[in-house]
């Protein structure tokens, strides 16, 4: 049986967008799942665990990934067949009491964005992929993924070292933090000082590593601010640990054993970018693959997440995948010509 490659905590979500003061794009009228729901609002899937599964699948087969996605009365069929074009690298939950978790993405003037729960959230925890297990199975795959807040993410590692010590179906695991953008604040920096010991990769985009500590989205648009926060929170971490800060069209910031370097976006032209929902998480997926495949060398790994990236951001949802590789592409040429270019 193939080793997992990636598991992760975030939860599946469907995600319905909505448009304040601005003119929405023609590209979302024809938003594969589904086209309209009843109250008007376009719905996709969405969730950070998702598109970072994603991310990792664009690497490796549907086995070496695994994603809990609950399913509630309301599920929607059109969202299952998307999800089976991947392959079996879902393992799925059903609960007729409850909802599926739905969320809404608020698009404002100026490129502001806001997101909130329509639903309860259902958290998932390193336990939950245990008691999925089939009988006998180990859970140990190379990378854990979650996306929470600080003081979340030190109940998360606190459950892993109770499981480690005292659960033979769990083994090691190296673990994958994303923080999420509301907890990105100066009065969270303590909280996540103290978890940065235990986790391997920590990766904030750029807006999120400068709101730790009270810097402005503008500030953080400079690579010499950026570079600055990635030097400052590795202090807290394990020397071969790393920090990546995803900085959008300006690439990607490795810091690792004292040494940064930028990988580049993968798309430099506007022009082929429709949405950057999930862009960053499906960057993290690539990440883990390049970490795997480049003996644990961030920076050569972020090239691999630059790629999973630019599949996310040239549609509206999830990339597609189809006989001629993902949006019609296959991902090593893109990882070539990003080389080349790097």
């Amino acid at each position: 049986m193939d080793a997992i490659l990636l598991a992760t905590l975030g939860m599946f979500i469907l995600d319905q967008f909505q448009f304040e003061s601005v003119t929405e794009p023609d590209s979302l009228l024809h938003a594969a799942l589904p086209t309209r729901s009843k109250e008007g609002l376009v719905q996709q899937i969405g969730g950070g665990g998702t598109y970072a599964s994603v991310g990792a699948r664009i690497w490796v087969d549907a086995a070496r990934i695994r994603m809990i996605v609950d399913r509630g009365h309301d599920w929607l069929q059109e969202a299952q067949a998307v999800l089976d074009s991947f392959g079996s690298m879902w393992t799925f939950r059903d609960d007729q009491s409850r909802q599926t978790t739905r969320a809404v993405n608020i698009y404002m003037p100026e490129e502001q964005r806001g997101f909130a729960y329509l639903t309860p959230k259902l958290r998932l925890t390193p336990a939950s992929h245990i008691d999925s297990l089939e009988q006998g199975r180990v859970f140990d795959p190379a990378w854990l993924h979650f996306v929470c807040s600080p003081s979340r993410a030190i109940e998360i590692c606190k459950e892993i070292q109770h499981l480690r010590a005292s659960t033979p179906h769990y083994q090691f695991t190296k673990l994958l933090y994303e923080p999420i953008p509301d907890s990105c604040i100066a009065d969270n920096l303590a909280d996540l000082e103290s978890v940065l010991p235990s986790i391997d990769i920590l990766s904030p985009n750029h807006t999120e590593a400068g709101g730790f500590f009270a810097l402005s989205a503008s500030i953080m648009s400079e690579k010499i601010h950026i570079e600055s926060c990635a030097t400052r929170l590795a202090k807290s971490m394990r020397a071969d640990s790393v920090v990546c800060v995803r900085s959008g069209k300006a690439g990607a910031y490795t810091l690792q054993n004292g040494r940064g370097e930028w990988c580049p976006a993968y798309h430099q032209s506007t022009t082929k970018i429709v949405d950057v929902t999930g862009a960053g998480n499906a960057f993290l997926g690539g990440l883990a693959y390049g970490m795997q495949t480049c003996s644990g060398d961030a920076h050569q790994a972020a090239a691999y997440g630059s790629v999973s990236a630019s599949y996310a951001i040239e549609q509206w949802g999830l990339p597609r995948l189809n006989d001629k590789g993902w949006n019609g592409k296959q991902p090593d040429a893109r990882l070539h010509a990003l080389l080349q270019r790097a």
